[in-house]
């Protein structure tokens, strides 16, 4: 929301700052589309303090993020403040063994839930989503391998909880290893600090022409993404030279970028 306040007072007219329906909406029939502050979002919970508010993600930028991967029969995805689910629909479109979104707010999850449906009556064939109304905290980790995602989902305080928790359990884990893909990647220092995480690849990534206009601040073109893993397993390849690339945040706490 303070990408939208900062577009209003550069000058950019409130139209201009409404997202237009994103395409993969059309394309699957769900609701994914538009901004809601934090305000809206509010389930009760003392959690509710570090939400930020909901935005979708780039399809187009997922899509190669989750290509870096190898081995998707063996991970499960999960979304960790997933929103309308629009990673979920997205992750359905690759063999994944599990794909879950966690959600705090109840009127996000229950549309989740609702374009997860719609998601299971087209595509049958394609890996269940199962989505989890509560707090990240207290949502319990799959086992086996795993990716667990975020969209600059929590303020600092309730991201470096989040992160400390999914340390433990990768310490405790015996039965694979984790990644992490961070788009907007604004608390990426937390990430870069851990002892249990190596970042494997960082890059700002262009949206598809049609999805521009579509995201929470209507002019940008491009998002960064960071991915770290764990070094229990690697599902990566191999270490990118982008890894070592310098991330910058502009403004402070909002906007992450890749800078050479």
């Amino acid at each position: 929301m303070h990408r939208l306040r900062n577009n209003l007072l550069s000058g950019v007219s409130a139209d201009e700052m409404i997202p237009l329906v994103h395409p993969i909406d059309r394309q699957y029939g769900i609701d994914t589309s538009g901004v809601i502050g934090y305000r809206e979002l509010r389930s009760g919970k003392s959690a509710d303090k570090y939400n930020i508010c909901y935005g979708g993600s780039q399809p187009s930028i997922i899509r190669k993020a989750l290509a870096t991967l190898s081995d998707h029969q063996a991970l499960t995805f999960c979304d960790f403040g997933c929103g309308k689910g629009r990673a979920l629909a997205v992750a359905s479109e690759f063999s994944f063994r599990r794909i879950i979104g966690v959600e705090l707010a109840p009127s996000l999850a229950s549309i989740a839930r609702s374009n997860a449906d719609i998601i299971r009556s087209r595509f049958p064939d394609r890996t269940p989503i199962e989505v989890v109304e509560g707090d990240v905290l207290a949502a319990p980790f799959p086992e086996g391998p795993v990716v667990v995602y975020f969209y600059h989902p929590f303020y600092r305080a309730m991201m470096k909880k989040v992160l400390n928790r999914i340390e433990n359990w990768s310490r405790q884990s015996e039965k694979g290893g984790i990644s992490i893909i961070y788009y907007n990647p604004v608390y990426f220092d937390l990430f870069d600090r851990s002892r249990e995480f190596s970042r494997v690849f960082a890059q700002n990534i262009e949206f598809e022409p049609n999805e521009r206009g579509t995201g929470p601040n209507y002019h940008d073109d491009s998002d960064a993404i960071a991915i770290w893993q764990n070094v229990v397993k690697a599902p990566i390849p191999s270490i990118s030279r982008s890894s070592y690339a310098t991330i910058k945040v502009e403004p402070p706490g909002w906007r992450a970028l890749v800078v050479k």
